[in-house]
Parts: structure tokens; sequence; C-alpha cells
């Protein structure tokens, strides 16, 4: 096993998750997209060789290779060789890559998350996600690579935040995202929630106490039965090798090479908090939401989501957003029902309108004065006769339904 080096680098992705971890002392080590280079960072924002890391016992050297988007450090774009030091901030396309002295810590690559296929030869086939950002597409470059022909080059993202929890992000893809059947722009996933790229579903498995040896690393998959004969191939890694030919297909990971270097390093610099400005709109969303101006609310939450998809605060907000405009809806429903004397319909749509929705006090409100309706309906249904017709029946629970609503 190769000795532990003396620098590393920490390799921070866009939602603030460190993503990896590489040690080093002398190398010459190639960042960028493309699945060859010695430090894969899966992203359009990066060039497919993006950068140059040179080191040597003495000094850390960092050129950009004619890339797309250049490369910082400290926030400083670099033109030519840059030396780099321990407590450098390295930025390139999406990644910040921290510098630090002395080796890295031990592997984060665990199993973070389990995609389980649904339907047709992808059923029970579990495909693990191990990266903290994992994008998704058709692209050879993606960590989750789907050949099928709903899911665009380029499809969604999925990040792990350091508690645990996970979310997907629609990147534009031309057949979007869907959990549970919804269309998402972004979602924090849970355990047992069924997950669409396209037409290529999955349902989420969140981590278990189980050993590495019963997991999987990556794999292909042939879709059988589709006349236009779709795979899906997924590999999860550093590096992903995908080789389609007439005879079979492969998929080979490739770990990045222990890495070494070293230099003093000062106190490892606190991540940068959320701009004041960034919370003054979720308060603003908040205060929207609270007096039932949804729309106002949805555009302050998407104006914070733009900035910074895996906001837990606004993917949170954003989910309860939607969940009140169902409630509007079903409140509206439950009301024109109301209007129109229909009392089954309207109570079906009233109590549907969950506690603690803005819109709670609104439906209880309806619901009370359905009351009296109620018991002359049932009145009338079960008096003279036996309590056991279907009408008499039907009047009585739906009454108990109600009552049992507002007792809550």
């Amino acid at each position: 096993m190769p000795a532990r080096g003396r620098f590393s680098l920490v390799v921070e992705d866009r939602f603030g998750n460190l993503a990896e971890e590489y040690s080093f002392n002398r190398a010459e080590l190639v960042l960028g997209r493309s699945r060859n280079c010695d430090i894969v960072l899966a992203s359009d924002s990066v060039s497919r060789r993006h950068a140059r890391l040179s080191a040597s016992d003495r000094e850390l050297v960092l050129e950009d290779l004619d890339s797309a988007n250049g490369v910082s450090v400290n926030d400083l774009r670099i033109e030519g060789r840059t030396r780099v030091r321990a407590g450098d901030v390295i930025r390139v396309g999406e990644f910040r890559l921290h510098v630090r002295s002395g080796p890295a810590r031990e592997s984060m690559r665990t199993v973070r998350m389990t995609l389980r296929g649904l339907g047709g030869t992808l059923r029970d086939q579990a495909f693990d996600v191990t990266e903290a950002t994992t994008l998704v597409g058709r692209g050879a470059d993606c960590g989750l690579v789907l050949l099928d022909e709903s899911v665009s080059r380029v499809h969604a993202r999925i990040g792990i935040r350091p508690d645990g929890t996970a979310v997907v992000e629609d990147l534009e893809a031309t057949n979007g995202v869907f959990v549970n059947d919804r269309a998402v722009k972004v979602w924090e996933l849970s355990d047992g929630d069924r997950l669409r790229f396209g037409d290529v579903a999955f349902r989420v498995e969140m981590p278990r106490d189980e050993s590495d040896e019963e997991r999987g690393t990556g794999r292909i998959v042939d879709l059988g039965g589709a006349p236009t004969g779709r795979r899906v191939a997924v590999g999860v890694g550093v590096a992903l090798i995908l080789v389609l030919g007439g005879v079979g297909a492969f998929v080979a990971l490739r770990e990045p090479p222990p890495t070494e270097v070293a230099l003093p390093l000062p106190p490892d610099p606190p991540l940068e908090p959320a701009p004041p400005s960034m919370l003054e709109t979720l308060a603003t969303a908040r205060e929207a939401l609270e007096a039932r101006r949804l729309d106002e609310a949805d555009q302050a939450v998407g104006r914070v989501l733009h900035l910074d998809p895996a906001n837990a605060d606004a993917v949170s907000l954003s989910n309860r957003v939607a969940r009140e405009r169902d409630a509007q809806a079903a409140l509206e429903a439950g009301l024109d029902a109301v209007e129109g004397g229909r009392l089954e319909p309207a109570v079906s749509f009233l109590v549907q309108v969950p506690a603690g929705s803005v819109f709670e006090t609104d439906a209880r409100s309806a619901m009370r004065r359905l009351l009296p309706a109620l018991a002359e309906r049932e009145d009338a249904a079960c008096r003279g006769r036996s309590r056991r017709t279907i009408d008499c029946v039907q009047a009585q629970a739906l009454q108990a339904r109600v009552t049992q609503v507002l007792g809550r």
C-alpha cells in the first residue's frame, strides 16, 4: 500500500458537502470532468481537462489547462503556473478545493443511499450512491449513467448533506425529475420514495446496518423488451469507464491514486455562512406563506434555491408551499361543493386540508357550517327505518368523519 502523503486536498461541492479527500507527496495530478483525470469533478462547469497540480517535497504548483471557466486561488483567477500553499482554497468550476497539510483522513467513500430499480429488468437491482455529489444522465462523465432515450445527457444531481439527508435537483432535464410521480425542481428524499428520471424509476433506500460486501458498486443492466434496445449503465466512483460494443458492455471503476505533500497548515477556515440577503429572502417567503400569498412565497424561495439548490430551509419551505397549494385547491373545491349543496364532495375535499395548514381555519369553519345539514340528512335517512340501510350508514359515516376532524 502506498505511503501516506503530507499534503491533502479536500473537495467541497456546490452543496457545501465535503465530497472527497486526496493525499499526495510527489505527483502530477490532472483535475477535470473526464473519467481519465486523476481527480474527477463531475460537473458541466468543469472542463474535461481543467487544471494540473504538480507536487514536490518543497512546493505545490497549480496550472490552468486552458479551461473554459478558469481557475482561481482564494477568489483570484490565476494566469500561468501559480504556487499554492496550505490553507489556500482553489476554485474549479463549482467546486472548492481546500489545500491542507498532513495526510487525508480515513476514506469517506461509504454508501450514502441506494437506488433500487423498479419495473422490467431493473426490478430489485440495487445501485449504490457513494459520493456526496452525483450527476445523473446519459453522459459518460455522470456518476450515475442511464442510457435511456428519456434521460437527458446531464439530467439531475443527487447531493448528500453532512447529516445524511439526500437532495435531488432537476438540471433542466427535458423529461423532468419526479418524486412519488410529482414533478420536482429540488426535493429532499426520504426512505421509500419513488424517484424517476424520465422513464427510469427507482425506489430510494437510505443506509442501514449492512456489510459492505453485500452492496454493489456499479453495473450495466439491459432494459429488455424495448424496441430501441435501450440500456441502462450505472457507475458510482471517482472514475467510470463505460464500453458498449456489439458483444457486451462493462463498467470499470478507478480509484484516485493516494497522494501526499507537506507544509505547515493554519487553522482550517470556517465554511462561509449563508449570506444575510438569503436569510432575509427566506424570512420574506415565510411571511408571505403565513399571509397565504403563495405565489410571492414561491418566488422568494425560488430565488434562494437558484443560488443554493441544497439549502435545507429553502427546500423545506418549497415543499411546504407545494403542500399549501394542494390545501388551497382542496379548500376551494370544498367551498364550491358547499355552495352547491353537495355534502359528500364538500366533506371529501375539506377534510384534505391538513392540520397546521394556513387554510385549516377556513376549512374547519366550513365544516362547522355543514353540521346542521349533515344532522338533518342523518335524521331523514335513519328516521323510521332500519339503521342498517345504506343511506343511513352513509349519512352517519359522513357526519362522524367531520366530527372527528373537528375534534382533533
